[in-house]
């Protein structure tokens, strides 16, 4: 596999570079995290471990996303008037980028729901928005084409009752994109354990890189979580609001033992 190395060096730059303008509480760049054998190997895997997620799926105008989906993928729902949408996050007491350095780190994923390129997967979305407070994890995206951002200060929180219920919130704080709150009550598992296969698409530098995720176990529960964005905001412009408390194809509060994520670039 060959790849416009110095294209690729911009991207992970990107992700450095766009620190410069935090605020000071922002921890400094580890610059040894940057091995010159990534620029050369895109490919790379995961390791998650004891982890909650709330992923949720709601509807948005199919002609606000259309533009945002390269023409070889297909939307859910492309014939219709509305398409789904998914917002996830997620926190883990262990993330571990190539078998190294395992760390807690939180995430958030913005997609599109679409057909599946290649027939695997209960559910596969575009990606349009990727946060991660992990480094290692947000470099190695950024290197293979997705387009990740670092965000050390990604706020999650669950205050939990004895059954495992509880008040649930994720932050993406200013200065960083998607500014959003996901917050509000989430119950107890009620089912489970079931397997789950997830994949996550991004096309870039004419290439496409899937992400592809096993859970060999989700303990599953219902919740009722607000999503909030700021007015005129991207991502509020794209779902046409700025409040969204009604999902009518998914509310998932799970919690999973272990994951496990392929990282690959065509």
């Amino acid at each position: 596999m060959r790849l416009a190395v110095p294209v690729l060096c911009a991207s992970a730059l990107a992700v450095v570079g766009c620190m410069a303008d935090v605020e000071e509480s922002t921890p400094p760049i580890p610059t040894g995290e940057i091995e010159q054998a990534w620029l050369f190997d895109p490919d790379f895997e995961v390791d998650f471990e004891d982890c909650r997620e709330v992923a949720n799926v709601g509807l948005l105008p199919t002609a606000n996303a259309r533009p945002l989906v390269p023409d070889q993928f297909t939307l859910v729902g492309e014939n219709d008037a509305v398409t789904p949408f998914v917002v996830r996050t997620v926190h883990c007491d262990s993330v571990s980028v190539d078998g190294k350095l395992p760390t807690p780190g939180n995430i958030v994923q913005i997609g599109l729901l679409i057909l599946a390129p290649e027939g695997d997967g209960d559910i596969n979305n575009y990606t349009l928005y990727y946060d991660t407070s992990n480094l290692r994890l947000a470099l190695r995206l950024a290197i293979a084409g997705v387009n990740a951002n670092w965000v050390p200060t990604l706020h999650e929180s669950l205050d939990e009752e004895a059954d495992g219920s509880g008040d649930y919130k994720f932050k993406v704080p200013p200065p960083f994109q998607p500014r959003l709150t996901f917050a509000g009550p989430v119950g107890a598992p009620v089912g489970g354990p079931i397997p789950f296969v997830a994949n996550w698409w991004r096309y870039s530098f004419g290439g496409t890189v899937k992400m592809n995720s096993t859970f060999p176990e989700l303990f599953i529960a219902d919740n009722d979580v607000v999503l909030k964005v700021p007015p005129g905001s991207p991502l509020a412009n794209l779902i046409g609001a700025t409040e969204v408390s009604d999902w009518p194809v998914l509310k998932l509060f799970d919690t999973f033992p272990s994951a496990h994520m392929v990282v690959t670039r065509d």
